[in-house]
């Protein structure tokens, strides 16, 4: 059944988001009050194509963060379809697994990004999932912008313009 990405909304590919520094500051901000209150063994956001926006915590190395994003993102994405196909997908999704050690979460953090926690086990359950909702619903408040026409946040008139200037500049 092919069906159109207006019928479909998970059809359509997902756009690089864009964070200014204010937003990076506050996206750290809800992580590491997340992280905290939790308290979390670590905790990652990153946005819907996987790319790493802010990571803190213990049990990661650094080579890894790329791929465990993209798979964090995948898995939610995945996840979604699972719930649309049979009739059960909501908003402010979250996916839990429960482990005799550790617990994760995956929340949907509005269209943009994704949230990761790892917690140890003895934080309790209920705790745990309604910090991480809170915090995706924090994050998605935050309407980031994305690269919607490939352009990456430039107009080519604007560039040309500063170029411009920037090139008189040297002379004067």
């Amino acid at each position: 059944m092919n069906e159109s990405p207006e019928q479909n909304p998970t059809q359509v590919m997902q756009k690089r988001v864009f964070v200014t520094p204010s937003q990076q500051s506050t996206i750290e901000k809800i992580a590491l009050s997340l992280k905290a209150k939790t308290p979390a063994r670590f905790i990652l956001v990153a946005d819907r194509n996987g790319h790493v926006l802010v990571f803190s915590g213990d049990g990661m190395q650094d080579a890894g963060l790329a791929e465990l994003a993209a798979l964090l993102a995948g898995d939610l994405a995945a996840s979604q379809e699972i719930a649309r196909l049979t009739g059960a997908f909501q908003q402010k999704q979250l996916i839990l697994r429960e482990g005799e050690k550790q617990n994760t979460f995956l929340c949907e953090a509005g269209g943009d990004l994704v949230l990761f926690m790892q917690s140890d086990s003895e934080v309790p359950l209920g705790w745990a999932r309604l910090l991480v909702l809170e915090a995706g619903s924090q994050l998605a408040s935050m309407h980031l912008s994305s690269d919607e026409d490939g352009t990456m946040g430039f107009s080519s008139d604007g560039f040309k313009q500063n170029l411009d200037d920037a090139i008189d500049g040297l002379w004067s």
